[in-house]
């Protein structure tokens, strides 16, 4: 357990890293709030588009769980959600600076 939380620790601080790294281009603090947990992977993907990057994966069935970062538009600014199920469906979902 203590070695996920540190794998995902460590994903987490690499992605705010590299926000910062990219234009100011992403999803704005609207659209992250438009993400409803229970939504489906399928329609919260239409949201964020081209701006989430698979993190982590893992598990399988009912068990199953992907992680992404979402690049936000702005300085430092990042979403991460995580989905899980079979359907797959947003679990979880927090942000850091989006406008």
């Amino acid at each position: 357990m203590k070695k996920i939380v540190l794998i995902i620790s460590l994903i987490l601080c690499a992605a705010i890293l590299l926000s910062g790294c990219v234009p100011a281009r992403g999803i704005s603090l609207s659209d992250y709030e438009s993400l409803r947990i229970g939504m489906s992977h399928s329609r919260a993907m239409e949201i964020v588009g081209d701006y989430a990057t698979r993190t982590s994966e893992m598990g399988t069935g009912q068990f199953r769980v992907i992680m992404y970062s979402v690049r936000g538009s702005g300085f430092g600014a990042v979403a991460f959600l995580t989905f899980s199920g079979s359907p797959l469906a947003l679990f979880s979902k927090s942000q850091a600076n989006l406008r």
